[in-house]
């Protein structure tokens, strides 16, 4: 998965948006985690599976949420099926 951010503590400044690609793995049934190192700032950044580098498209399944101390994976609830059956009842108004 490829994920974006715009980390602002620990060398970075929070100005330029930088992108991790690694591997998910499932934490607790219902969360995602992956080996990225982001810190403060890169929460919301998302999360995407198939990422095409040309299109800038991907599948979001999550978003950064919370890191361990020290930085060493960041997680993030997973998107499924009832995540995107609120987007599109929001969506369509």
């Amino acid at each position: 998965m490829t994920v974006w951010g715009y980390p602002a503590a620990f060398g970075y400044d929070g100005e330029v948006p930088y992108v991790c690609q690694n591997i998910g793995t499932w934490q607790d049934g219902s969360r995602v985690q992956n080996g990225c190192t982001m810190v403060e700032g890169a929460s919301g950044g998302p999360w995407l599976r198939d990422y095409n580098e040309t299109t800038g498209l991907g599948t979001e399944i999550a978003v950064t949420s919370t890191r361990t101390d020290p930085p060493a994976y960041i997680d993030s609830p997973y998107f499924d099926n009832k995540i995107q059956t609120i987007y599109n009842n929001t969506a369509n108004g």
